[in-house]
């Protein structure tokens, strides 16, 4: 059986309600790059690294101390499952498939209604790189050559 194919879509997530649960280091990457497109973002997990700590010193991130409670998904536009429990992500995903609510679960590509890419900006161009998420290191490498083209176009 073929596997569909993912369509790249461009969305404007800047006055969106996400919540992402988990706040270890696949959160804290997606954080990151989420926060170059909106303003808060709301994260719940019981611990959180010291950038996520950053965040919120920041006001960019609402941190809730707290394990999975469907009360969170209350609102929510976009949902991201980053937990390292994966009978937790299972969970966040038919929640958040019930309620209809757009889900990516980190560690289940089976789980997500769409993928999170790996991500290059400069100024106003931005360039999402995916492959399905099949081939981290493909994608990894085809960001990384972006990168060094549009630094040499600037040094230029």
């Amino acid at each position: 059986m073929k596997e569909n194919k993912f369509f790249p879509m461009y969305i404007d997530i800047s006055k969106m309600h996400i919540v992402m649960f988990g706040a270890g280091k696949i959160a804290t990457r997606r954080a990151g790059t989420l926060l170059e497109f909106t303003e808060k973002l709301t994260i719940v997990a019981p611990e959180a690294t010291e950038e996520i700590r950053s965040y919120v010193m920041q006001g960019t991130v609402i941190w809730r101390k707290d394990i999975y409670r469907e009360s969170y998904l209350q609102n929510a536009d976009i949902v991201f499952g980053a937990t390292d429990d994966h009978v937790c992500n299972q969970k966040i995903a038919d929640d958040c498939n019930r309620l209809h609510i757009p889900v990516n679960i980190c560690d289940e590509k089976e789980r997500c209604d769409f993928y999170f890419p790996s991500v290059v900006v400069r100024d106003d161009v931005v360039i999402g790189v995916n492959a399905g998420g099949r081939d981290h290191r493909k994608v990894k490498d085809v960001r990384m050559k972006i990168e060094e083209m549009l630094k040499r176009e600037e040094n230029a």
